[in-house]
């Protein structure tokens, strides 16, 4: 057996149950959400849950 540890791919564990499900963006916003992750160093499916998260949280006054 192998002593290292494999990074899993995806969303970190959190403790809440996650659901798969089909999201449908324009290419434009396809294209902004690849470049974020790549500028960024992450997932394209990272940048498209912080942006329905902020999305969620909406503008406070």
């Amino acid at each position: 057996m192998k002593d290292t540890q494999h990074k899993r791919r995806g969303r970190p564990p959190s403790g809440e149950p996650l659901k798969r499900i089909q999201l449908m963006v324009f290419e434009r916003q396809d294209a902004e959400a690849s470049q974020e992750a790549d500028r960024r160093g992450v997932s394209i499916s990272q940048v498209y849950r912080e942006w329905i998260d902020a999305g969620r949280k909406g503008k406070r006054k």
